[in-house]
């Protein structure tokens, strides 16, 4: 019997060695856009909390009127870039979630192609073993009617 080796090992290696990594970074992505998107919705939350608070304030004075414009719109303007931010990283999660998939087809690809030159090696090692039996039962024929 012949010993069953895969020519494509190092291959299917590297590929299992990639998808652990893409695996990392799709978790690292995930992560980051989840961090994100908890500092968008506590921006929301301040900006939402501050309109409010100019809503009912009674702070009338020009000076505090102005004060309170400016600051309302350097909050407006942070949650405008926290929300591109986060859609960014939406993005680049998706990004590396379409490489884990293309990784993940390209091992399973391997795999299966390992599986057919493995069921056809065991099938010719037993059409060979079968053939060395045929042969000895021929042979051991001939000896008892010769």
């Amino acid at each position: 019997m012949h010993q069953f080796k895969f020519k494509f090992d190092k291959v299917l290696e590297i590929k299992n060695i990639e998808l652990r990594q893409q695996r990392k970074e799709l978790s690292h992505a995930t992560k980051e856009k989840v961090e994100a998107d908890q500092v968008l919705q506590q921006k929301k939350a301040n900006t939402d909390r501050f309109a409010r608070e100019l809503e009912y304030g009674n702070k009338k004075t020009v000076a505090s009127l102005q004060l309170n414009y400016d600051y309302f719109y350097s909050l407006l303007d942070d949650l405008e870039k926290q929300q591109h931010q986060f859609i960014e990283l939406e993005q680049k999660e998706n990004s590396e979630r379409e490489k884990l998939l293309q990784v993940h087809k390209e091992q399973k690809i391997l795999e299966n192609l390992r599986e057919k030159e493995l069921t056809r090696h065991i099938n010719e090692n037993q059409k060979r073993h079968q053939l060395m039996l045929d042969e000895l039962a021929i042979l051991g024929s001939r000896k008892t009617v010769g």
